[in-house]
């Protein structure tokens, strides 16, 4: 019986109290299984349900593009020399709402030339006109520019945050084909002259350079800069990692993605965690 009928007062207990506590009990035990009943039954284990948030948290290929290709831009370049029309193509991406753009700096050539027409061109097919370089270091090949509109910004960070072996994905203009994707593996991490590079072995094409290279959570890492010029290789494709860029557009993206303390600035130079680049030119994606 639940309930025993016998007196207690032998013992000093008082039969009422007890009833009352133990309704007390049996009600916290109800509300108990109330509460937590359906997530025992939702989530038989809550380690599963960490290993499900942590796989949940990887963007695959496909996405990605649905995410961000309306951020990634065309590059072109047309330049007429001997009668003969020239155009050559690359890639940007936004990194701000206000049309600021990261690419490849050597893209940039006959803009600075003022040679031929270079404008940007989103997936949809509306052009815009290059309205300033707001940033450029051709050392590191890195540029920012300024156009007017307001775009999605790709979450930047840190290549410290990466690890080699890491699944990758790229999104490019090989040829001046628009929004292309290429999956591989950051495949090791380099140093040539004093400044880092990624190596990966996602497919890069004469108008892949510039673009975006995205880790497994969908953070953009490294901006593709070219290959490896070298008839005897193949898959030796390199980038150079957004930390280069300066603390205020790198603080600027943060606060517009929500990312926290995603991005950690790193002394580039002298780490250990870089092999040597083999002595040989990189080449840029440019296309013909």
């Amino acid at each position: 019986m639940l309930f025993s009928t016998f007196s207690l007062s032998e013992r000093g207990l008082d039969m009422k109290s007890t009833f009352k506590s133990t309704i007390k009990f049996t009600g916290k035990v109800i509300i108990f299984f109330l509460l937590f009943l359906p997530s025992i039954i939702l989530f038989p284990g809550f380690n599963a349900f960490a290993d499900t948030y942590t796989q949940s948290a990887t963007k695959t290929p496909k996405e990605i593009y649905r995410e961000y290709s309306n951020s990634i831009f065309l590059i072109s370049s047309e330049e007429v020399s001997a009668g003969n029309k020239l155009v050559e193509y690359g890639t940007a991406f936004s990194i701000d709402k206000t049309g600021y753009l990261l690419t490849a700096a050597h893209l940039l050539e006959n803009y600075e030339k003022n040679v031929g027409e270079t404008f940007i061109k989103d997936q949809k097919g509306n052009t815009y006109p290059i309205i300033s370089v707001s940033w450029i270091n051709k050392d590191y090949d890195l540029a920012i520019v300024k156009i007017i509109g307001r775009f999605t910004p790709l979450p930047l960070i840190s290549q410290k945050n990466v690890e080699v072996g890491e699944e990758i994905t790229v999104i490019s203009n090989p040829s001046g084909l628009q929004n292309t994707v290429s999956k591989g593996l950051l495949s090791a991490k380099r140093e040539k002259d004093s400044i880092s590079y990624v190596q990966l072995t996602s497919a890069i094409s004469p108008g892949s350079s510039g673009g975006p290279i995205f880790n497994e959570q969908g953070y953009v890492m490294a901006v593709v800069q070219g290959i490896l010029e070298d008839k005897h290789t193949q898959n030796l494709n390199f980038a150079v990692p957004v930390d280069y860029i300066p603390a205020q557009y790198m603080e600027m993206n943060m606060q517009q993605t929500n990312q926290g303390n995603a991005y950690n600035p790193l002394a580039m130079n002298g780490n250990s965690e870089y092999s040597s680049l083999p002595t040989c030119k990189v080449s840029p994606g440019y296309g013909e």
